[in-house]
């Protein structure tokens, strides 16, 4: 079924903002600059960073359909109810190979507006300094350290700080330095209200497998350990991802067109008649 223009995520969670959707007609009517075809994670925060420039038009399809305020997605104890739930997830299956002794696993990607950051245990992380260093020099690249990357890590976080489970945490177990994280990017992180018993146990063991002492920039690693957990600008303890985060706020710019409930089968790179580029946009089932 394709979705309807409808808004969606006022008062249902506490959301002062809602969720802009065409319809078909009204996406068809529209010549777009950029077409993005997928609106997950990526196509989430590009069509929100691409439509900043208002002489830009741009034009998101999404197979799923924006969930916004949708209890399964923003409560974090209800993430089980949307694995292996095709109004949820894709539920890819893995091929039979040697190394796992011929096991087909399934694969969970989200379908919905968001993508798979609405379906995953939400868990925020990064790689360290060392192994961005590690990468550029390896790679040989420029415009790729750790110090150029760093403030497009912190360009997406907003670190709530005053959570009381930061402000009141064993820094031996979550050491935190501000400097390596944003404070108004669009994706809120704090850490978990609970952790596991054997934590200290594990720190202790890697400390004495390491054989080297803790520095200062170790605090710019999110290791499990560390224990990040993305919260919402409401303080409440429910799920801040792509769409709620990037898309949905801004989902009302005149040059933004989002529609959903349709599947892209084909990317057309030159239509006959007049040499421009576009899709070939289908109902769901049409492209199995």
């Amino acid at each position: 079924m394709i979705q309807t223009n409808r808004r969606a995520g006022i008062g249902l969670l506490g959301w002062d903002f809602a969720m802009e959707t065409s319809s078909i007609a009204e996406f068809l009517e529209e010549s777009f600059d950029i077409l993005s075809v997928g609106g997950g994670t990526a196509g989430s925060v590009l069509a929100s960073r691409l439509s900043e420039n208002p002489e830009i038009r741009v034009g998101l399809i999404e197979a799923g359909h924006s969930r916004l305020g949708d209890p399964n997605i923003e409560l974090p104890t209800a993430v089980g109810k949307m694995l292996h739930n095709p109004a949820y997830d894709w539920a890819f299956r893995s091929i039979p190979q040697i190394g796992t002794g011929g096991r087909v696993y399934h694969i969970p990607r989200g379908r919905m507006l968001g993508g798979s950051s609405g379906i995953n245990f939400m868990y925020y992380g990064r790689p360290s300094e060392e192994d961005i260093t590690q990468w550029s020099e390896a790679l040989g690249i420029t415009g790729w350290s750790w110090p150029e990357l760093l403030s497009y890590f912190k360009r997406t976080e907003r670190l709530e700080l005053d959570q009381p489970n930061i402000r009141d945490r064993n820094v031996d177990e979550c050491p935190l330095n501000t400097k390596y994280h944003g404070l108004s990017g669009a994706i809120h992180t704090s850490f978990s209200t609970w952790s596991l018993p054997l934590e200290k146990d594990l720190l202790r063991a890697f400390d004495e497998v390491s054989r080297q002492p803790r520095t200062p920039t170790m605090e710019d690693i999110l290791a499990f350990i560390a224990r990040f957990s993305p919260p919402t600008e409401q303080k409440k303890p429910i799920r801040s991802y792509a769409l709620n985060g990037y898309l949905a706020p801004v989902s009302g710019r005149r040059n933004l067109k989002v529609l959903t409930g349709a599947v892209v089968c084909k990317i057309l790179l030159k239509w006959p008649q007049n040499g421009e580029h576009g899709v070939d946009r289908s109902p769901p089932s049409a492209c199995d």
